[in-house]
């Protein structure tokens, strides 16, 4: 292996030694990686070296910022190896967000041959829901075996898996009680997360244990024999489909036993004014054929792109971005509720990208310090023309232990084929 030392002195040091330098840094990091792997300590090593070439004194403030971005670099790559399962599953669940906005977005084919919304139908609409865990645990057990072949701590992924496993639980138990309700009380054991706009339309609309979803509040609607919990609506109340449900002041109990204060209760079932309202506790099914996913981006809207990224639509066919903003942010920002951001498929999102024409950042960009002296724009010397002396690498055959990774992988292109192959058993179970 070459020997680097920057201590190793030319003869006089000038910035035309500043391209040996970075051959040598490059020549090192070919070496470290002739087994195929390159390891944290690999890296730890480059800046190391790195560092010390920076340090040359007869380079230009510009030929040392590129050094200094070669270090950048190198760190990058330890952080990304480091937290490279938790980056695949940023990754996997991204993509399976996505599928959750295109089962709000399908639709299916009754016995009748009609092509119908897949909320239409609790019992559909439960069972993608399921598909699509099913689809994940695929891909979770296809990377843990990438993985455990590659010699990587797969235990992030083994315990997403556990988790998976007991949600496609959760969902077979609902699919369950969903098929077998008929009338009545809720069935009890499942939930319905609901946000809806204020056209009724759903933004977002999830399926959970009883008593585990927080920040919704209760209907006295219900989905399929499941309680439809609500967000995203005003003082005023929420439409759910064609149906209005607001607040009272007085929940008397009734027949099917005591409802929260804080209920919001349909219209139909209100009795008294605006001065004091009533309701008599009990539950009202929703007619699934008036349930409709939210179709479009109304003006002064928002659209969750992922990753604290909010597109806004502005008007005229154009859009505005917001980065590093968070739900609550932008609720704050602009008075809106959360039925004011929807959750589209990544294909909408890609179709409106072109046409945004303003990024607003939260975070405030890292600024940029200017070197004080003029920056040296001497031509550099050609290759051919070589200096009395060649800098060395210094530190020998030592290598730091590490996890390693093969380097032509990357956290995306091996998720990408876990999903890919999921994709196919997703697209079986979907009857697409």
């Amino acid at each position: 292996m070459a020997h680097f030392s920057v201590a190793a002195a030319f003869g006089k040091q000038t910035s035309q030694d500043y391209g040996f330098l970075v051959d040598q840094l490059d020549i090192y990091k070919n070496q470290l990686a002739s087994d195929g792997k390159l390891t944290p300590g690999d890296y730890q090593l480059l800046i190391k070296e790195a560092q010390k070439a920076a340090g040359y004194s007869g380079l230009t403030p510009a030929q040392r910022s590129n050094i200094d971005v070669k270090i950048s670099d190198y760190k990058s790559e330890i952080g990304k190896m480091q937290t490279q399962d938790y980056s695949d599953l940023s990754y996997l669940d991204r993509q399976i967000q996505d599928t959750e906005s295109e089962i709000l977005n399908s639709s299916f084919v009754d016995e009748n041959g009609n092509e119908k919304p897949t909320v239409s139908s609790p019992a559909e609409f439960v069972n993608k829901q399921a598909a699509k865990i099913t689809a994940k645990m695929s891909a979770l057990s296809e990377k843990i075996d990438e993985y455990d072949s590659q010699g990587m701590d797969s235990s992030a992924m083994r315990n997403e898996l556990v988790n998976s496993t007991k949600e496609w639980q959760d969902l077979t138990d609902a699919l369950g009680e969903v098929e077998n309700y008929k009338e009545g009380n809720p069935t009890g054991n499942y939930e319905i997360g609901a946000v809806f706009n204020k056209r009724g339309e759903i933004v977002d609309f999830k399926i959970a244990r009883a008593g585990s979803l927080t920040g919704y509040t209760d209907t006295n609607a219900l989905y399929g024999g499941l309680v439809i919990k609500a967000k995203g609506y005003g003082k005023d109340g929420v439409m759910i489909g064609n149906s209005s449900f607001k607040p009272v002041d007085n929940i008397v109990t009734g027949p099917n036993g005591p409802m929260k204060s804080t209920t919001l209760i349909n219209e139909s079932k209100i009795l008294g004014n605006k001065a004091y309202s009533k309701a008599v506790s009990g539950y009202v099914p929703i007619d699934p054929e008036t349930l409709r996913p939210q179709g479009a981006i109304p003006q002064g809207a928002f659209v969750d792109a992922g990753n604290n990224t909010y597109i806004q639509n502005v008007g005229n066919g154009k859009y505005k971005k917001f980065a590093n903003y968070g739900e609550e942010d932008l609720i704050n920002k602009f008075g809106i509720t959360g039925g004011d951001i929807a959750r589209m498929p990544q294909s909408f999102i890609k179709s409106i990208t072109p046409n945004i024409v303003e990024t607003d950042d939260k975070l405030t960009p890292p600024s940029i310090t200017l070197p004080m002296s003029p920056v040296n724009t001497q031509t550099q010397v050609s290759p051919t023309s070589t200096p009395t002396s060649t800098p060395a690498l210094e530190g020998g055959t030592s290598r730091t232990p590490s996890p390693v990774v093969r380097s032509p992988q990357t956290s995306q292109s091996i998720a990408g084929r876990a999903w890919d192959a999921a994709k196919g058993f997703l697209g079986n179970l979907f009857g697409k």
